[in-house]
């Protein structure tokens, strides 16, 4: 009997998922205890920099012809709130320029999240935590 594939690929979402969120978890961490920053803030950068780090990783994932993260991944943390840090990363990695759809939802994302954050009046400073 051949493997399942449907088995393959959702241990391989798993994987990927528990590496995020134990990333955000052990950033979120760090930032509550080393800094006097506010929950939300230290969330919003712990987010940022998982996504930072999962499209460095995935970039060199490609060179070297190892697993990859799935998009799946990469879009969910965009929209909870790291699209700022994976557009960066789109540009500093030079990783996915080629696939317009991809870089269209994070756009959309990031302008969605903007909106939002202009709607409840949330100012630069206050986000930043300053």
């Amino acid at each position: 009997m051949g493997k399942n594939k449907f088995s393959l690929r959702s241990s391989h979402y798993l994987y990927f998922t528990l590496i995020s969120l134990i990333l955000v978890g052990l950033i979120f961490s760090l930032l509550l205890v080393s800094t006097k920053t506010a929950p939300l803030v230290a969330l919003f950068f712990s987010i940022n920099i998982t996504g930072f780090f999962l499209m460095g990783y995935d970039k060199n994932a490609a060179h070297h012809n190892r697993s990859r993260v799935p998009e799946l991944i990469i879009l969910t943390i965009a929209l909870l709130g790291g699209s700022p840090a994976i557009l960066l990363a789109v540009h500093t990695f030079r990783h996915k320029t080629l696939k317009a759809r991809f870089q269209l939802g994070l756009l959309l994302y990031f302008i969605i999240q903007l909106f939002i954050i202009r709607t409840l009046g949330i100012s630069f400073r206050e986000l930043i935590g300053m």
